[in-house]
């Protein structure tokens, strides 16, 4: 556990209710259609496979949505530019993009996964109070580690700028600690000062009783 976390955060926690239960989740997962232009099925797969493995994205993503745009790949390559966007830090054009596809309403988990990415990209674009029914929202669309640590992230950093109250970002920046690097976790230490030094004194003395009851 961050240090900084030990007593306020059980706290904070016990004063707000926010230690639910483990629940199990279905990860919402996207599959791709059977349907439409073969050779456009095929164009996607070949992008989606090189992007996975280096992370370059050639713009071979929003060629298909130009060629393809009424096929059913079409927003499943949008999706993928989108999340190219963010990858490459063009958080407004990644805002943009995941827009349009959370607005076609394609495939339930396509729009759970643009909703993740865009909820992440709106958080780096300065929106926090945006960012987090958007994140809330594709949490379950979340395919690998890598991804939970950025949503963590985002979602720790969106609740501690715009939560209600903020300091229910505690908990969340105590699971994103251990995930991050040296760098990133003496910001996480600075940013929890603050909400502690911000964190309202009668809900601090309610969480003590709480705790102890």
């Amino acid at each position: 556990m961050l240090p900084a976390l030990r007593t306020l955060a059980v706290v904070a926690l016990c004063a707000l209710a926010a230690c639910p239960g483990r629940q199990t989740r279905r990860t919402l997962v996207p599959e791709l259609p059977t349907t439409g232009d073969a050779q456009a099925r095929g164009r996607f797969r070949e992008a989606r496979a090189r992007f996975l493995q280096d992370g370059h994205d050639t713009g071979e993503f929003q060629r298909i949505v130009d060629e393809y745009p009424d096929d059913p790949i079409a927003p499943y390559a949008q999706l993928y530019a989108g999340i190219a966007e963010v990858r490459a830090r063009k958080f407004p054009a990644a805002v943009k993009v995941l827009r349009e596809v959370v607005a076609a309403k394609a495939d339930p988990g396509l729009t759970a996964r643009a909703k993740l990415f865009l909820g992440i990209a709106r958080n780096y674009a300065g929106e926090p109070a945006a960012a987090l029914p958007l994140l809330k929202a594709g949490e379950g669309a979340i395919e690998d580690d890598d991804e939970r640590t950025e949503h963590l992230a985002a979602l720790a950093y969106a609740t501690a700028a715009a939560g209600d109250p903020p300091i229910r970002a505690l908990a969340l920046f105590d699971q994103l600690y251990p995930r991050v690097t040296p760098t990133e976790r003496a910001a996480i230490v600075a940013r929890v000062d603050e909400l502690v030094e911000a964190a309202d004194a009668e809900l601090v003395q309610i969480g003590r009783a709480s705790c102890r009851e």
